[in-house]
C-alpha cells in the first residue's frame, strides 16, 4: 500500500514538473476562429468573427515550441505533450458546461508525435523553433456566449502573452447568435 501511495505521489509530482517546465517552452503564436479545417495542410479554411451565425465553429491555433519543449518530447513515452480544448457555455451570468452527453467539453490535443519528432528537430535547425497547428470544434453550437481554454492535462492553463509582455491563462470567448 505504502509502495502505491509513493508511486502514485511520485508520478503527481513527475507531472506537474513536467506541466512547469513544458508551459515556459510553449507559445500561442496565432488562434483563429473558423468554420472549417483542412485537415490535410494542417489549416482552417474561413475566418469567423463573433458573433458567429452558424452551428459550428472550429478553434484553430499555431503553436510554437523550443529546443527544450522538443527534448521533452523525446523524453516523454508518448512523443506528445497532453494539451486540450475545454469549452464553456456561458449561463446567464455564469460559465458551465452543456449536459455531457450533448457535448463533449474536452477535446485532447497533442504536441508532437513520436513519427513526427524528427521532422520537428529539422524546423529546430533551420528556425530557432518548431510549430505545431491542434484544432477543435463543435458542430452544434447554441446561441450565447461561449469560451474555449487551452490547458495542460492536468487543467493548468497553457499562458498567453498580453499587451504589456505579462502571462495569462489562454481563454478565447466568443459569440453565437442566429
Amino acid at each position: 500500500m505504502r509502495c502505491v501511495f509513493r508511486l502514485g505521489v511520485m508520478v503527481l509530482v513527475c507531472l506537474w514538473s513536467l506541466n512547469l517546465f513544458a508551459q515556459e517552452k510553449i507559445q500561442l503564436e496565432r488562434m483563429v476562429l473558423t468554420d472549417s479545417i483542412d485537415r490535410q495542410n494542417r489549416q482552417f479554411r474561413n475566418k469567423l468573427t463573433s458573433p458567429i451565425h452558424g452551428k459550428k465553429a472550429y478553434v484553430w491555433m499555431q503553436l510554437r515550441g523550443s529546443a527544450a519543449l522538443l527534448e521533452l518530447l523525446r523524453q516523454s513515452s508518448q512523443g506528445s505533450l497532453p494539451i486540450r480544448h475545454e469549452w464553456y457555455k456561458y449561463q446567464s451570468d455564469e460559465i458551465s458546461a452543456e449536459t455531457p452527453d450533448t457535448l463533449n467539453l474536452s477535446v485532447d490535443l497533442s504536441v508532437g508525435k513520436k513519427d513526427v519528432l524528427q521532422k520537428l528537430s529539422y524546423e529546430l535547425a533551420a528556425d530557432g523553433a518548431f510549430t505545431w497547428r491542434v484544432w477543435s470544434g463543435k458542430e452544434q453550437l447554441s446561441t450565447g456566449w461561449w469560451r474555449v481554454d487551452l490547458v495542460y492535462a492536468t487543467g493548468e492553463p497553457v499562458l498567453c502573452p498580453t499587451v504589456d509582455n505579462k502571462q495569462k491563462a489562454c481563454k478565447f470567448s466568443f459569440e453565437v447568435k442566429r
